[in-house]
């Protein structure tokens, strides 16, 4: 069975399984927006951009990740990451735009 396994090779397959299906489906999904929100030359300078990040990071990210990991800890990481995802999220996000008292009692 899977839990209480002595052979980790079977929870490792399984989750790096999982993690290739959602990278996939992000990529997908990416790749789908775009075509969505853009055409022609914006388009071509999207995908290029966004298959040169994936690259990179595919690269880059194991050895990078494993330094890191050295360096700040698996919890210094991720407190590090989660906060830096946080704020981007919060950045991008649409703002409403600011109505005064007096707009608001003409409403």
């Amino acid at each position: 069975m899977w839990v209480g396994s002595d052979d980790p090779g079977r929870m490792l397959l399984a989750v790096g399984f999982v993690l290739g299906g959602v990278g996939g489906a992000v990529y997908t999904l990416v790749v789908i927006e775009l075509g969505h929100r853009l055409a022609g030359s914006g388009l071509v300078k999207a995908m290029g951009l966004l298959v040169t990040g994936y690259t990179g990071g595919t690269a880059s990210g194991s050895v990078l990740g494993g330094w890191l990991f050295d360096v700040a800890g698996l919890a210094g990481v991720l407190l590090g990451f989660s906060g830096l995802g946080a704020t981007l999220a919060w950045r991008a996000l649409p703002r409403q735009p600011q109505t005064t008292a007096a707009a608001r009692h003409r409403a």
